[in-house]
């Protein structure tokens, strides 16, 4: 008799186990509940953004993936957000998605109703904050037009068409195509002096779409500025510089130095004067300074277009 009492305690003991084997070793808290309002909020490009409504605070969510409805799904990300976007997706394949909660201990939920959304291709954004810079540096061999702007917010970008031409109001057509980049940045150093270039760019995704095309940009390489005064060699007492008007310059910068290599002690930016009297500290009497004048055509006064050849002067004593 006290056999068949000490076999049904054991039997008890074990189905009280079994019963609670859903639940982590040492946990008696229930799974928490399955996520709630589980909605797809954008599909496209190859990625597929989820977002549901939080658990509260101490949940993380495990995010679960299939190409077939009611399918084999597997784990595809753990996150402690309530918005989720899968990336590096097939444009063409419905993609299928479940949810579940996880608590702090482990335990997790049973799945959210099931989602599903195609990340169809589509065009990328025309590129934007295009920028253009001119330069006509000769003695560093700089003749070119630089150009950038910020990279374009889809992922699925695979790079940048440029266009050019010498005509204001043009069109991105295969006629004025110029260069293939993968980088938000291109280098045209196919220019010549006194010439304007005009320029559009458009973004091409993975799937071969084409953007609509950037705003036109145009600069153009000047040339170097030509000195007047103070002449190579002149003796003066307190120099005043002058050169010659250089066409499409919208400002000039002298520069003043005390050798041909020392750093600079005096600059003056003019927007359109071509002659500037010293109003830098003292020169010192006999002293042997340098001078020169640089360009601006956009970025002003910060990107120097064309730049003069470096003259000299005597202070008289």
């Amino acid at each position: 008799m006290r056999s068949v009492q000490a076999g049904l305690w054991l039997s008890l003991v074990l189905l009280v186990g079994c019963g609670s084997s859903k639940h982590p070793l040492g946990s008696s808290q229930p799974p928490p509940r399955k996520p709630q309002d589980v909605e797809v909020v954008r599909a496209g490009d190859g990625e597929v953004t989820l977002s549901w409504s939080s658990a509260g605070e101490g949940f993380r969510y495990n995010v679960y993936r299939s190409e077939e409805e009611f399918g084999r799904y597997r784990l595809v990300a753990v996150t402690e957000d309530t918005v989720f976007t899968d990336s590096g997706l097939d444009y063409d394949t419905t993609y299928y998605y479940k949810v579940s909660t996880v608590a702090e201990a482990g335990q997790e939920s049973p799945m959210s109703e099931i989602v599903g959304a195609k990340p169809t291709n589509l065009a990328p954004s025309s590129p934007e904050g295009l920028k253009i810079s001119a330069h006509n540096i000769q003695f560093l061999g700089k003749l070119d037009i630089m150009l950038y702007w910020k990279p374009n917010p889809e992922w699925d970008v695979k790079g940048y068409r440029v266009y050019r031409s010498e005509v204001p109001s043009f069109q991105a057509a295969p006629s004025n195509f110029l260069a293939w980049t993968e980088t938000p940045s291109f280098v045209d150093e196919d220019v010549a002096v006194g010439r304007r270039y005009y320029y559009r760019v458009t973004a091409v995704d993975l799937g071969k779409m084409e953007s609509v095309p950037s705003v036109i940009v145009s600069d153009i390489p000047l040339p170097k500025p030509t000195l007047r005064s103070p002449e190579p060699g002149a003796a003066v007492e307190r120099p005043a510089f002058s050169w010659e008007p250089v066409p499409g310059a919208s400002g000039y910068m002298v520069i003043l130095s005390s050798s041909p290599v020392a750093s600079e002690i005096w600059r003056k930016f003019t927007e359109k004067a071509v002659e500037i009297p010293y109003d830098g500290p003292p020169l010192e009497p006999g002293g042997l300074y340098y001078w020169r004048v640089a360009t601006f055509t956009v970025g002003v006064p910060e990107e120097i277009n064309s730049i003069s050849d470096l003259w000299y002067f005597v202070v008289q004593p």
